[in-house]
């Protein structure tokens, strides 16, 4: 595990007092079964691109600490002072709370390809020929006089995509559609534009091999629980553009045995119109087959760890995947599939902890007043609870959480201004609860 470098973050509180991450887990003498409410959801907290960040953001904290669960895998919070405040505004409800940051210098676990050769990363800048600097120069003019959040200034952030996409085009598209080099250019502007400052866009995609990663390499999971936890830790995994990690740690809850529990988000499906694959993990698969060629490596390599490490515990994977079954609707309505080889993957070595009888519903939803508000349009099924040696029987509940309207936002595109009502995030929760022993 290369996470002996990585400086730990682990918030641990008991009554008050914060105590270590290797501090006992407390007396776990057999005694009655234990429900336990294993919720999963991703807050979408993620960079220039994320609808309402602002909005959602200033209220996530304080949402947090009401959702239905006792361990929560919390995706796609980005930045560390974001996981801090949740995890200080949540600390009532869920006393107990661990992360493990990551940055450019992170690297997979298990390197590996799905033919087993372990590929040589970029030793060159992205942006850093002449030319091609020449060409990031003019998008991050662009940004800076058009969408800078210091109007005309480098110290600025971009201020929102939509900004970039409306704006800067002609100066993106003479990268987007160059040849691979251009488009591994256009891809570090992309992603490192997500958070950083325009000057530091600059220098990191002209000078640094490393760079092309959003939020500087970092990832976006936190497990928040209402029971002790301990040895948190994270495995890496292979990831291009987004820092994908198993945030994995020992759950201890009273009077049952303490259970292996793995926090988990894959890749998921891109465009490559607009997000052209730069990495090195698709096995020679191009276009949108290279990300969902890049979520199977990522789906494999979890099987392939958890199944070597987890022996007979108790063990509970979950998280919003960013990839789902296709789902026919003779339970319920029809579900689309995301990446649903990578999903299959998963299903294959891992039991899917829902109730007797529930009929899936979407977590990525078109009726979300964030994506739409219609019921009509497709949606997906992405967060999930799954287990592996805990009997089926021991699911006793599952159900959907999140849909709260806790926030309001401007609609774009709209004219006038129309304000609505949204959740805390575009993608809803899912919890279930596991009676353990």
């Amino acid at each position: 595990m290369r996470t002996s470098s990585l400086p730990l973050l682990c918030c641990l509180a008991w009554s008050g007092m914060l105590v270590g991450c290797g501090s006992e887990a407390g007396d776990n003498t057999a005694s009655s079964p234990l429900p336990v409410r294993f919720g999963a959801i991703s807050l979408v907290l993620d960079g220039a691109f994320a609808p309402y960040l602002a909005e959602r953001t200033a209220v996530a904290p304080d949402t947090v600490g009401g959702f239905p669960a006792d361990v929560l895998c919390v995706s796609q919070v980005m930045r560390q002072e974001d996981k801090q405040a949740i995890a200080q505004a949540a600390a009532l409800e869920f006393p107990f709370s661990g992360w493990v940051p990551t940055d450019l210098d992170s690297q997979p676990d298990d390197p590996r390809t799905q033919d087993g050769s372990v590929p040589a990363l970029p030793t060159t800048p992205p942006c850093g020929t002449a030319d091609l600097s020449t060409k990031a120069d003019a998008v991050l003019d662009c940004i800076k006089a058009q969408c800078s959040t210091v109007p005309g200034s480098e110290e600025g952030r971009m201020s929102e995509g939509s900004c970039a996409v409306q704006k800067c085009t002609g100066s993106f598209s003479q990268l987007l559609f160059g040849n691979s080099d251009s488009k591994r250019c256009f891809s570090c502007l992309l992603y490192t534009g997500m958070s950083e400052r325009i000057k530091d866009i600059r220098s990191a995609c002209e000078n640094d091999a490393r760079a092309g990663f959003t939020f500087q390499g970092g990832n976006g999971l936190l497990i928040l629980s209402r029971f002790p936890l301990s040895d948190v830790r994270a495995w890496v995994l292979p990831s291009t553009s987004w820092r994908e990690i198993l945030l994995s740690a020992t759950l201890s809850p009273p009077g049952v045995s303490p259970v292996d529990v793995h926090c988990l988000t894959l890749q998921g499906p891109h465009s490559s119109a607009t997000q052209p694959y730069t990495g090195v993990y698709a096995n020679g698969a191009t276009g949108d087959d290279a990300w969902f060629a890049e979520s199977k490596l990522q789906a494999q390599r979890v099987v392939e760890h958890l199944s070597a490490q987890s022996g007979a515990r108790p063990t509970v994977i979950w998280g919003d995947y960013y990839v789902g079954p296709d789902v026919t609707g003779e339970d319920g309505p029809p579900l689309t599939g995301v990446v649903p080889e990578a999903f299959s993957i998963l299903a294959g070595a891992f039991r899917e902890a829902v109730s007797q009888g529930y009929a899936p519903v979407c977590t990525t939803c078109g009726e979300n007043p964030i994506n739409g508000g219609r019921a009509d349009l497709p949606g997906a099924w992405t967060a999930h609870v799954q287990t592996l040696n805990v009997p089926t029987d021991a699911v006793a509940s599952t159900s959907r959480f999140g849909e709260d309207l806790i926030a309001h936002g401007d609609k774009p595109d709209t004219s006038p201004a129309q304000t609505i009502a949204i959740p805390v995030s575009p993608r809803y929760g899912l919890v279930s609860t596991i009676v353990l022993h």
